[in-house]
Order: C-alpha cells, then sequence, then structure tokens
C-alpha cells in the first residue's frame, strides 16, 4: 500500500499543470539607439573592440552596412520578484518564470542565449548606433506537462526582455 502511495504523489506531482509567469516590471524597448559624436570608422573600431574584449563571438560582419550580428552567445539573466523588480541589476535579461503548480520555485534555465545586433551609420550629428538584442532564448532540463513528463532537449523561446545593462555597456565604451 505505501508503495501505491509514493506511486500515486509521483504521478500526481508529474502530472501538475504548468503556469507561466510573465514578466511585470518596465525595460527598455528595442532597438536601443543612441548617437556619438564620433566619426562612423572611430565608432566602428570600438565596437569591433568591445565584442573582442567581452568575448561575443560575431557571425555577420559587413562595415559597407555598418552591420555586426552576434553568434548566439550566452546571457546573464535574472528573474523578478513578486513586485516586479529585477533580483540581479547586472543581468543583460529578465526572463518570465515557468512554475509546475505544486511548486513554490520557478523552473531554472541551465542556460540562457541571444544574438546582438548592431547597426552604426553615419548621420548629420555623428553616428547613430542601433543595438538590438533578439532571438533569447531558455534551455531547462525537464518540464512536466499536464498529462506527462517532457525532457527538453531544444531551447525553449521565452519572454525574455533586456535589462539596458548591456547596451548601457556598450553605449559607455563606443560612445
Amino acid at each position: 500500500m505505501k508503495k501505491l502511495s509514493y506511486a500515486a504523489i509521483f504521478l500526481f506531482c508529474a502530472c501538475a499543470p504548468t503556469k507561466i509567469v510573465q514578466v511585470k516590471g518596465s525595460y527598455p524597448q528595442p532597438p536601443i539607439i543612441t548617437i556619438s559624436k564620433d566619426s562612423f570608422d572611430k565608432v566602428w573600431g570600438k565596437t569591433i573592440d568591445y565584442f573582442a574584449q567581452n568575448g561575443i563571438p560575431i557571425r555577420t560582419i559587413d562595415k559597407s552596412s555598418g552591420i555586426i550580428i552576434s553568434e548566439k552567445s550566452k546571457l546573464s539573466w535574472s528573474f523578478e520578484d513578486k513586485n516586479g523588480k529585477i533580483r540581479k541589476s547586472n543581468a543583460f535579461v529578465v526572463l518570465s518564470q515557468i512554475f509546475n503548480d505544486m511548486s513554490a520555485k520557478p523552473y531554472v534555465p541551465s542556460e540562457v542565449t541571444g544574438e546582438w545586433n548592431v547597426r552604426i551609420k553615419p548621420v548629420d550629428s555623428g553616428t547613430l548606433i542601433n543595438v538590438n538584442l533578439y532571438n533569447i532564448q531558455a534551455i531547462y532540463g525537464q518540464i512536466y506537462y499536464s498529462h506527462y513528463t517532457h525532457t527538453i532537449i531544444e531551447p525553449v523561446k521565452v519572454d525574455g526582455r533586456t535589462t539596458g545593462v548591456f547596451e548601457q555597456g556598450f553605449e559607455n565604451a563606443v560612445k
């Protein structure tokens, strides 16, 4: 009888539906745009340096169009507290939280990735810099759905938003 009870509890917990708590706080809306008084060539060089110094691999680079697109890169991330305030103020991304309804703790991703898209363009007053984070994905171990356990082997697109921390550091370095 005891074995049956443990099996029933396990099945009940494993089959519990998931709940998603969306991001509540106010965060910058991409693209984040700034203007530097420096020339295009100077900003371009500083941008390449920033990517290199921060270990951000570049997938596409085209100086004639001012485009730099990173490879998929690991991102620092955080959840919000119950009031919508980010828990780690230095995180690049804030994520929605996925809960098993039977637990008070959210599932924690083993990795969060995204891609940076930077567009640099000469304008009358200097150089326009446009930074956009896209393809935010989180990788989780197991997530329990309503009638079965599903092991996720592919990244999951989640509601993740930029916090503006990367963009601010980038702006400070190249502006």
